[in-house]
């Protein structure tokens, strides 16, 4: 099975996709992880064909949204795909308490950036 996961910053993916993962057997893959900190838009192409070999499988969860750069990659080859929508609230409040445990990839200097997108990916940018 392939799954994709889908929502706005601390909405619980990656806590998801593990989960699915570890239950099922399946290869979880994480976007955020994907992505290195210090690329730019010169990088998509990059980013584009780590995440394309990463999903040639059969069986795998995928975690994060990249819309722009991936769903023509994941979406046509997902059975299925999940939107979380917990309350803003509780998404603003995991995204910015993530930031302060350790081995995470977003760190305190990057509060306001993790900030601004929880808040603004809703509705709007689902695709």
């Amino acid at each position: 099975m392939r799954i994709v996961i889908l929502g706005r910053a601390g909405a619980g993916k990656t806590t998801l996709a593990r989960r699915i993962g570890h239950r099922t057997g399946s290869p979880v893959i994480v976007l955020d992880a994907i992505w290195s900190k210090g690329w730019g838009p010169a990088d998509v192409w990059r980013f584009r064909a780590l995440v394309a070999e990463s999903h040639r499988g059969d069986d795998w969860i995928s975690d994060g949204n990249f819309a722009a750069a991936t769903f023509d990659l994941r979406l046509p080859r997902a059975d299925l795909v999940v939107w979380l929508e917990p309350p803003l609230g509780l998404c603003l409040w995991r995204a910015t308490a993530r930031v302060f445990r350790t081995g995470e990839a977003h760190r305190p200097e990057d509060i306001v950036e993790v900030f601004r997108f929880a808040w603004s990916t809703g509705r709007a940018r689902r695709w």
